[in-house]
């Protein structure tokens, strides 16, 4: 990423480098958390498996997007490196340079250039900002990607992501092979609940 600036931080816990540059440092664990919004969330927070870094861009444009967000994966692997910490675990990134009015373009834009390769890696991503209308599985009018400030969520793909990849588009079958090579004879026989809505990955749901 030479012609950007962008960087990844938290507070102070474990720091490394990219071969292009980029660094990320991560430590600060989430403890506590009003409300449950997501029924992942809450134990991940009781077992003190998730973690929020803040990264910072040059330009907060789609391509930077595209460049950036990737390392996320790698970050989520240094950190869950057990497989049961791996399967509990979120990475929540904020980024608080891109402007939260005109967010969707850096958020919606990038997850859907960068949304196969976490897949392929066995991670879901989810794409948050201000001005989202996705709505949630089971009540289309609670728009669960709203978040004050743009943000990915990353966690590890789970039996009920089929819910998210099962849908009419381009990278249908690959996103299914990917999901069936990671999940393979755990996938449900059917759904069990209405489709998710076409725009969201479900990152935390």
């Amino acid at each position: 990423m030479s012609r950007t600036r962008t960087s990844f931080s938290a507070s102070s816990r474990s720091t490394g480098q990219h071969s292009d540059g980029s660094e990320i440092s991560c430590s600060s664990r989430i403890h506590a958390c009003a409300g449950a919004v997501c029924p992942r969330l809450a134990p991940a927070i009781d077992q003190n498996t998730v973690w929020l870094v803040a990264v910072r861009t040059a330009d907060a444009t789609l391509e930077e997007a595209v460049e950036t967000v990737p390392h996320l994966a790698e970050a989520y692997f240094e950190l869950f490196d057990e497989p049961e910490s791996f399967r509990r675990g979120a990475l929540l990134a904020v980024f608080p340079d891109v402007d939260p009015g005109d967010a969707a373009k850096f958020i919606d834009g990038g997850h859907a250039r960068v949304r196969a390769g976490f897949v392929r890696r066995g991670l879901m991503l989810g794409e948050f900002h201000k001005a989202s209308s996705v709505g949630s599985v089971r009540n289309p009018e609670f728009t669960v990607m709203q978040s004050p400030v743009p943000m990915f969520a990353v966690r590890a793909l789970m039996t009920h992501d089929i819910l998210f990849l099962d849908r009419p588009g381009e990278h249908r079958e690959e996103l299914l092979g990917y999901y069936l090579e990671h999940v393979g004879g755990h996938a449900p026989a059917g759904r069990r609940s209405r489709p998710a809505d076409p725009r969201s990955d479900g990152a935390m749901a």
